[in-house]
């Protein structure tokens, strides 16, 4: 497979939240007000400006803000503070204004802010080979011989081995092959993949989004979350790249051409895809909110459809927040090839609680839409 530079459109199909690597989040405080719909970020600049024309004020604002933070109860309110003592509209001294895709206007939650470079958003491409390197070892796994052979090794690894810290090591040492490691000559050939930064958004293309996780037993929505995210139906470029030969086990990607790409990568994301579909259609009678059962639904439905469709060549990944445990290659491996031996894996990686048989048993949405995030599509462009 040799990829010569080749260029990809990479197109959101759900939101993408690829977090800041310094986890920034914005404070509702300080940083934002959510007003009439929409997220209106303070200019800080403009902010500082009344402050210095008027000395006194930051005073007043320190202390308030010092309040929030000695344990007690604070009525504590920045669009307040902006129109009464500032003598100002909230809008007047905003920077930018995002759409919020919740419904409760009032929460207080911080908001957790998107990779940005230059104040732009953008797909890492780390994320993207690294979603890459997952689905290649994942097809590895399912459709080689020698794989097929690490899988069964895997299994009865997890099967007979007891000590959770040898297990790791035991299936460590099984995929050190293809994955590659510093102890041997071929630890760097996944260092030939490149993947570029993603060409930059627009901060416009963002909106915030409010996610709850789904528990699926429970039927309940729980640990709500603010976040910032790409919007679905944007669109970036980024240029993927391979420099040199693949050896060993992962001497058949050589064969590999472009075109091929999506049979390997959507193998893993399609299976992936029917996991979480299967897990929301076992748990119908258990979810209490049946509008928004009927949106994921349809969400997994529309996407299966548009995944399966007749010569189809686009790539579907998906990145960053929200991908949960089984975007992890193994435990989505293990869980097709034996459910109890699946379950006797996550509980080595102490995941779950007690007698638990299912992991993970809770989803992340965009709520009320019932939207997952992270789903990507990519397609070679034609020049």
């Amino acid at each position: 497979m040799e990829l010569k530079n080749f260029k990809f459109k990479i197109s959101t199909f759900s939101p993408v939240c690829i977090s800041d690597t310094q986890d920034k989040v914005l404070s509702p405080y300080t940083d934002f007000v959510i007003k009439q719909g929409n997220v209106h970020y303070i200019d800080h600049l403009e902010m500082d400006s009344y402050f210095a024309h008027n000395p006194s004020l930051v005073n007043i604002y320190s202390n308030k803000i010092k309040a929030l933070y000695k344990g007690g109860r604070s009525t504590f309110s920045l669009a307040g503070f902006i129109e009464n003592e500032l003598g100002s509209n909230v809008e007047d001294i905003t920077r930018l204004s995002l759409e919020y895709k919740g419904q409760n206007f009032d929460r207080k939650n911080n908001i957790t802010s998107v990779i940005r470079n230059a104040g732009k958003p953008y797909i890492p491409g780390s994320s993207v080979k690294g979603a890459l390197k997952g689905a290649f070892l994942y097809y590895w796994l399912n459709k080689t011989a020698n794989g097929s052979e690490v899988l069964g090794k895997i299994y009865n690894a997890v099967k007979y081995i007891n000590d959770s810290r040898n297990l790791v090591k035991a299936i460590s040492d099984l995929i050190n092959p293809f994955l590659g490691s510093v102890n041997n000559s071929t630890a760097n050939e996944f260092n030939n993949l490149r993947a570029t930064d993603s060409s930059l958004f627009h901060e416009t293309d963002l909106a915030v989004y409010h996610a709850k996780r789904l528990h699926m037993k429970k039927g309940i929505t729980q640990i709500p979350a603010d976040l910032e995210a790409i919007n679905p139906g944007k669109d970036c470029a980024i240029t993927i790249s391979i420099n040199g030969k693949f050896s060993g086990e992962r001497e058949w990607l050589n064969q590999v051409r472009p075109q091929e790409l999506s049979q390997i990568v959507n193998l893993f994301s399609r299976q992936n895809l029917e996991h979480d579909w299967e897990d929301l259609d076992d748990h119908v009678d258990d979810i209490e909110d049946g509008n928004l059962y009927d949106n994921i639904f349809d969400f997994y439905e529309n996407s299966a459809a548009e995944m399966d469709k007749p010569g189809n060549d686009a790539i579907y990944l998906r990145l960053g927040s929200g991908k949960g445990f089984l975007h992890q290659t193994i435990g989505l491996a293990l869980k097709n090839k034996d459910n109890g031996i699946y379950s006797k894996y996550f509980k080595h990686l102490r995941l779950g609680k007690g007698n638990q048989k299912q992991f993970p048993v809770t989803r992340l949405f965009a709520i009320p839409q019932g939207t997952p995030f992270g789903w990507v599509k990519i397609i070679m462009k034609n020049e």
